[in-house]
């Protein structure tokens, strides 16, 4: 038995000699960096993810991947949105229905130069979607909703809705002029 306690003594002289200045045994010392270590690690890679996805947003990049020289969402001038047709030897096709404003460029065989759609590309199309008038003069926003009747709103609404759930088709931002899916001129 006095063997016994001679070794548990020997054992608690053993752990006093490997413990460091503050009386703390070195395993223990060990075991705390390893956590700290490992909890530094996965705050630096959940900052460095945030600030990733952070940066893919701010520079206008789409679930898809499509890159964008303005962040998302956009206010759109009327002019600005006339430079994407897919014309020139551009990529980007726009369209606008009740001043949101879609990316169509996945679909260049519709919007594109060539496509049978093409008249929307770089306008609001809304009235166009309902009467079919394809003239310059039906694309002014304060024109869209001139004249129509409930149920050819609501029409257009559901066109909205089609570009809203067709996975290709990125809503990119809104028509400058236009206020809660009305011209603003019409919502005044």
């Amino acid at each position: 038995m006095a063997d016994l306690r001679q070794r548990h003594r020997e054992a608690d002289v053993a752990d006093d000699a490997r413990a460091g200045p503050q009386g703390t045994p070195r395993r223990k010392r060990q075991t705390c960096w390893k956590a700290l270590l490992i909890s530094a690690v996965t705050a630096i890679g959940v900052i460095a993810m945030v600030v990733f996805v952070g940066m893919r947003v701010m520079v206008g990049t789409t679930p898809g991947g499509q890159r964008y020289p303005w962040p998302i969402p956009h206010e759109f001038t009327s002019d600005e949105l006339a430079k994407y047709t897919g014309s020139d030897g551009g990529d980007l096709i726009m369209i606008s229905i009740l001043g949101h404003v879609y990316d169509v460029s996945a679909a260049p065989e519709y919007y594109g130069p060539n496509g049978s759609y093409s008249f929307f590309a770089g306008k609001d199309a809304s009235r166009s979607f309902i009467d079919g008038c394809f003239r310059d003069e039906c694309f002014k926003p304060d024109l869209a909703l001139s004249g129509l009747t409930r149920e050819q709103v609501q029409s257009i609404e559901e066109w909205k809705s089609f570009y809203d759930k067709e996975s290709k088709y990125v809503l990119v931002g809104t028509l400058r002029g236009w206020k809660m899916g009305a011209p603003a001129e019409a919502s005044a």
